[in-house]
């Protein structure tokens, strides 16, 4: 499990780099005061250190008037999350994670010329976008307890921090006061998610005009390499063809088990092929039209896996026609394994 671990964090490294080379997708974040209100029990050795009932150095929230702050990875698309680091860790499973991000953490937005900056309350017409409710931390920290246990592939929250304070223009406020004041709708209870990834990129990320894509691509080939017990990378078409089944076995785990994702689409769809942004799973009620639902959402994120990768390849003028020709057998994987998990 070391060299695991180290081969994991060294994977990590180069995208470190790239990222502390420009300041464009960074922004700092101001302590503001909070409390652990819930700590998953199966992270016995944290990198970090959270108490449950105690504040803790992790409660951020973006700050846009900072001059020296906690400076973090911001990505666009990624709207209310921020990448609190790379550091290889395990659960009592000994399943290895590596990024660790927070969920919750402000108005986080990017300019037209691509900059993280920090939004106003309420831009989007919901006072509370960027934010996330403790109510719906907790009940998102059950159902992934519930995917882990079914075996779906999906990330890890490891603990639910309570915020007690919020960032408004620059100003640190009260949650009663924002309330009062009518920024933060009544009953409303912002907290931090702590979410521990293998890798956080998802397939929407793979885009061509994301200078990370390249870098993200080889990453997810290299963990899919090591699933599959090779030394090295593997070739484009043996990772979507493992992709395509790991999803149809994800998609089918959760229909079996009577879950719907609702809002599968590239976006909570990670590249190391994890369902992620569980906030919207639902049991499943009124028929198969969900269902039908999340199997197309699932065969289109391989369809644009596809083409991100084509457009990457165009890019580094390597372009391999064997990829599209290969779709009919990507989406045949991805029936079969569907199929046979979902009975």
């Amino acid at each position: 499990m070391i060299n695991e671990a180290a081969i994991l964090f060294d994977e990590g490294s180069e995208l470190n780099q790239l990222n502390a080379s420009t300041e464009r997708g960074r922004l700092l974040f101001s302590q503001v005061q909070n409390r652990v209100v819930k700590v998953n029990p199966h992270f016995p050795k944290l990198p970090l250190k959270l108490e449950q009932g105690k504040s803790c150095s992790l409660g951020l929230f973006a700050d846009s008037e900072l001059k020296n702050g906690i400076s973090m990875e911001v990505w666009e698309g990624h709207g209310r999350s921020a990448l609190l680091g790379r550091v290889a860790f395990a659960d009592d499973e000994d399943n290895i994670y590596r990024d660790i991000d927070l969920k919750g953490a402000g108005y986080i937005k990017f300019s037209a010329d691509g900059r993280a900056i920090v939004g106003r309350p309420g831009i989007f017409g919901a006072d509370d976008w960027g934010l996330t409710n403790l109510d719906e931390a907790l009940r998102d920290y059950e159902i992934h307890e519930e995917f882990v246990t079914a075996g779906i592939r999906t990330d890890r929250i490891i603990g639910v921090i309570g915020l007690e304070e919020i960032v408004v223009n620059g100003i640190k406020m009260p949650c009663q006061q924002a309330i009062d004041e009518l920024i933060l709708r009544e009953g409303f209870k912002p907290s931090l998610e702590v979410r521990a990834f293998v890798t956080k990129a998802r397939v929407q990320d793979l885009v061509s005009r994301n200078n990370r894509a390249p870098l993200f691509l080889e990453d997810a080939k290299k963990i899919a390499a090591r699933e599959l017990g090779k030394d090295e990378t593997i070739p484009d078409e043996d990772y979507v063809f493992w992709f395509a089944g790991n999803l149809g076995v994800n998609i089918g785990k959760m229909h079996k088990k009577g879950w719907v994702h609702t809002n599968l689409s590239d976006q909570n769809i990670t590249v190391d092929c994890r369902i992620v942004d569980l906030d919207t799973v639902e049991n499943i009620y009124d028929g198969d039209e969900k269902k039908v639902n999340d199997f197309k959402n699932g065969q289109r994120s391989i369809r644009n896996l596809l083409s991100h990768i084509g457009q990457i390849r165009i890019r580094e003028d390597e372009h391999s026609p064997s990829l599209v020709t290969s779709l009919a057998a990507f989406e045949k994987r991805f029936i079969e394994a569907y199929e046979l998990a979902a009975k």
